[in-house]
């Protein structure tokens, strides 16, 4: 997958990098197990914030000194979180039809991914997220039954 850009859509309510780790080694770890996966093109991390939450100076230098986007999200709770990302993630998705693979994190994006293909949706971010990306390798129909609802 040589040259191919990774663009990480981050919901940084629903999956809150903890303040004991650094921004930028977070950003390296998600870098180096892209490459290991065969990505060694452009990656982008869009890290989305409620204003609220998220409303000290520090905070926001220590993700743009990583090379992380913030992106504020609008008033207006969970919904609009979601409402947000997904039309940046389909935006994205109309200005590079080709090129580029999507990353979105948080554990009701999980949810719904597995929701829709009919697979288990319990669980912790990682046990969800290993779920959804055993389909990158194993069609959904020859899955174990264990993963299928």
């Amino acid at each position: 997958m040589s040259g191919k850009s990774v663009v990480v859509f981050w919901c940084l309510k629903d999956c809150p990098i903890p303040e004991s780790l650094n921004p930028g080694l977070v950003c390296a770890n998600i870098k180096k197990s892209l490459e290991k996966k065969g990505y060694d093109g452009l990656l982008s991390i869009k890290a989305y914030y409620d204003k609220e939450t998220f409303s000290d100076e520090l905070f926001a230098k220590k993700y743009r000194d990583a090379g992380i986007d913030l992106i504020p999200v609008p008033a207006g709770g969970k919904t609009a979180r979601d409402y947000k990302m997904m039309w940046d993630i389909i935006l994205c998705g109309v200005d590079n039809v080709k090129g580029i693979d999507f990353l979105a994190l948080g554990t009701v994006r999980l949810k719904i991914e597995l929701q829709s293909r009919r697979m288990k949706c319990g669980g912790t971010l990682q046990a969800r997220a290993a779920r959804l990306f055993l389909l990158k390798s194993t069609p959904l129909d020859k899955l174990p039954k264990k993963f299928k609802c």
